[in-house]
């Protein structure tokens, strides 16, 4: 599917409502602007935007008066059945890896922690149907990663892709996560040591994170979720690095929010959670996304603050315009970000090392990129290397120069 494609502008904001809708079905908001029946084009669009937002498991659990009306099994109401049943059947056996994963790492002492998706369908969903995964996300002590290695190799699984340098690694794992590890016919794994990439005070949010996390069950294994305020700022601050970094953010991750607050809201102590954002350094995204949770799903937060602006319901529902353009504008600060993280390293050498690496990488690294075999000869691309990232740096500038002149 074309993802810049547009409607007309009226349909194009009804769609977003109307998604906006479904998201709401898990609370005060009724799913029946969302229902299925309708003219075909507004019905078909409609499907494309819920699969776009990983919330075709949702359309067909919160349409049951518009299912049992459905004449066309073979037809896009059969595909998005289909859809909902394969959700059913992948998220099984991703709760069963994910019970091979926790066993594991419980026989070797480390303890384990399930984000975002992994949680969200643990925690909050009664049906598995509904909720979407694309891989699996794992907080881990940072002290226990060369242990967590040797057990994911033990479990069979291998990275995908490889590092600049050993620096590279290290502020990986303190920033974001490790590169993903692969198995065949399973989700890839993500192991982090952190849960804001790097947006906030990263360190205080682990710390307080693992002060109060709490145990889950998953199947006959046992790991850890965040606690209800610590996962909806989680939750708040990957949605806005999605949106800002991506210019686009999947509405399941509003989704898990809104059911959240239907289930834990009355119990949270929000003063505690206005604190908490603020301690973490992501007070003022977190209070963009408190604002668009009450603006457009009438859920009531307290003490939101009066300077935060809700984000509009057609950038919720299809992302920023030209969308290509606006990840390129983001090169540059991604670049900048990179060599300032440098500060992070102790010690001039690893800095420096870390530095040149940025530009000329080890060689598996360059091997990856390039998709290069073991015996390939690689001063060409040591030389190619630096070019390129020079290229896309001024290629980034100049579409941040274009956005900035669009918009005037």
């Amino acid at each position: 599917m074309n993802r810049e494609r547009m409607p007309d502008a009226h349909l194009s904001g009804v769609l977003c409502e109307a998604l906006i809708s479904l998201c709401g079905s898990f609370g005060r908001v009724s799913a029946g602007s969302a229902c299925t029946a309708g003219p075909s084009t507004w019905r078909d669009e409609l499907w494309r935007l819920a699969d776009e937002h990983d919330l075709t498991g949702l359309l067909w659990a919160s349409q049951g008066q518009c299912r049992a009306a459905a004449t066309n099994p073979d037809g896009l109401i059969g595909t998005l059945k289909r859809s909902y049943l394969l959700q059913i059947a992948s998220n099984t056996w991703v709760l069963a890896q994910l019970e091979e994963i926790a066993n594991a790492f419980t026989a070797h002492g480390v303890r384990l922690v399930a984000l975002k998706g992994a949680a969200a369908l643990l925690w909050l969903y009664d049906d598995i149907g509904c909720r979407s995964l694309s891989d699996i996300d794992l907080l881990v002590e940072e002290r226990a990663v060369p242990e967590v290695r040797r057990i994911m190799e033990g479990l069979g699984y291998f990275q995908q892709g490889a590092y600049c340098s050993p620096e590279d690694e290290f502020l990986c794992i303190r920033g974001s996560h490790l590169l993903p590890y692969m198995r065949p016919g399973c989700l890839s794994v993500e192991i982090h040591g952190a849960i804001l990439a790097g947006r906030g005070k990263d360190a205080q949010a682990v710390a307080e994170s693992w002060a109060s996390s709490v145990p889950v069950p998953c199947g006959h294994a046992r790991l850890w979720r965040l606690c209800p305020a610590h996962f909806l700022l989680h939750a708040a601050a990957h949605f806005m690095k999605h949106l800002t970094v991506d210019g686009f953010a999947p509405l399941k991750g509003m989704a898990d929010m809104i059911l959240l607050l239907n289930k834990c809201g009355s119990e949270m102590d929000w003063p505690a959670f206005w604190r908490t954002a603020d301690r973490w350094g992501i007070a003022s995204e977190v209070a963009t996304i408190m604002a668009t949770l009450t603006r457009h799903w009438g859920l009531e937060i307290p003490v939101i603050p009066a300077h935060a602006v809700p984000i509009p319901a057609r950038l919720l529902g299809r992302g920023r315009e030209k969308r290509a353009q606006y990840a390129a504008a983001m090169i540059p600060r991604y670049y900048v970000q990179r060599l300032l993280r440098a500060r992070e390293l102790p010690g001039l050498f690893p800095r420096l090392r870390y530095l040149y690496r940025i530009l000329f990488p080890l060689p598996s690294n360059l091997r990856y990129r390039y998709h290069l075999p073991d015996g390939a000869e690689l001063t060409p691309y040591y030389l190619l290397h630096p070019l390129t990232i020079v290229g896309r740096f001024i290629r980034g500038l100049a579409a941040m120069i274009w956005m900035q002149f669009s918009r005037s």
